[in-house]
């Protein structure tokens, strides 16, 4: 778990001086527990997407271990504690309707924004 987490941390550019190119070059998906603001930035900007997932101990041993299921079980509801991150946009959460609708239906990041703040100042798309 922690190699991952410390992976999102080299995606994201900390380590590198600034003006230097990003340091992912290809376009990824990657479903993750959780990313910083400046490695969502980084897949997005490459052209990839990063979706915050919330594992549990069920969910994460068969992430791990499919073999030893005959049936994946389904992700569990976050926590109530959790339920913020999850539900938010800016964090990529998988519970977020903007996520959903891109997940769903493959749309880019720029059109939901786009969407949402037509709806928000109550444009039609045109």
């Amino acid at each position: 778990m922690s190699k991952i987490k410390h992976g999102c941390k080299l995606l994201s550019g900390k380590k590198l001086p600034p003006g230097a190119d990003p340091p992912v070059r290809s376009a990824i998906n990657i479903e993750i527990s959780r990313a910083s603001a400046s490695a969502i930035r980084a897949i997005e900007e490459a052209g990839g997407t990063v979706t915050t997932v919330h594992y549990n101990r069920l969910a994460l041993k068969a992430l791990l271990k499919p073999h030893r299921f005959d049936v994946i079980p389904r992700r569990a509801a976050p926590p109530p504690k959790l339920l913020p991150y999850y539900t938010s946009y800016e964090k990529r959460g998988y519970l977020s309707p903007e996520v959903q609708i891109r997940n769903k239906l493959g749309i880019d990041r720029n059109k939901i924004l786009r969407v949402k703040n037509n709806t928000e100042t109550g444009k039609e798309l045109g």
